[in-house]
């Protein structure tokens, strides 16, 4: 379910997502009938968010549907306090008989905030709303598959991994390069800067997941942390 202010319909989002995907015709159209769009506003008490929990609910009720709820929230920093309100008020309630399976999860994604400041501030609204087992901090950058293709070569291939280390690395270049400009994102740079939202994340975490150590386990809080 997609949520946003844009007027838009289950349709014409459907039409717009299309052009991304890959498959056969008959997989792209099983995974379209799949989405849907509401409209509505970030501030607490819209009425879109009471749409989007009819929907969950509605397909929830479902047999064998999933009992997972994951928020993405692809948003500017600074609504990520109010969404996360309206979120936990209307949407994060699995009912008085919820299915053992069932969770919630909130993914935010960088930058989380201007500074060490407003990231602490930030920190201490988005978990007074949703505990910290429930918050994902992301660079969706990560996500790309070049910098997936890192984590394979760097742990997964032998010959790579026995030289991957200070004894044999000389230098490490990072190039980072785009075909195409800020394409509507001019009112974001121009609050966060090309720097912070490119250098202090991305290529920041690019550089992490070749330099950064194994873990010593791998808990789900070793990983997380």
């Amino acid at each position: 379910i997609g949520y946003a202010r844009t007027k838009m319909t289950d349709d014409e989002l459907r039409e717009r997502i299309s052009q991304y995907l890959k498959g056969s015709p008959e997989a792209v159209q099983k995974f379209l009938k799949l989405c849907f769009y509401v409209q509505g506003e970030y501030t607490p008490g819209a009425p879109g968010y009471s749409e989007i929990c009819r929907q969950v609910t509605d397909w929830e009720r479902q047999p064998m549907a999933p009992a997972g709820r994951l928020y993405y929230l692809a948003l500017p920093p600074y609504v990520y306090p109010q969404v996360c309100e309206a979120l936990s008020a209307e949407c994060a309630n699995l009912g008085p008989d919820p299915n053992p399976s069932s969770w919630v999860r909130v993914i935010v994604e960088k930058p989380f905030g201007n500074d060490l400041e407003t990231s602490e501030a930030l920190c201490d609204e988005l978990g007074a709303l949703f505990p910290e087992t429930q918050l994902y901090r992301i660079d969706h950058y990560l996500g790309k598959e070049l910098a997936q293709n890192l984590l394979v070569m760097r742990w997964a291939n032998p010959m790579f991994g026995a030289w991957w280390n200070r004894h044999f690395v000389n230098n490490v270049q990072i190039s980072f390069k785009e075909d195409f400009g800020t394409q509507g994102r001019g009112g974001y740079f121009d609050s966060y800067g090309i720097i912070r939202d490119v250098i202090q994340n991305h290529l920041t975490q690019v550089r992490l997941l070749g330099a950064h150590i194994h873990t010593c386990g791998m808990r789900k809080l070793l990983i997380r942390h």
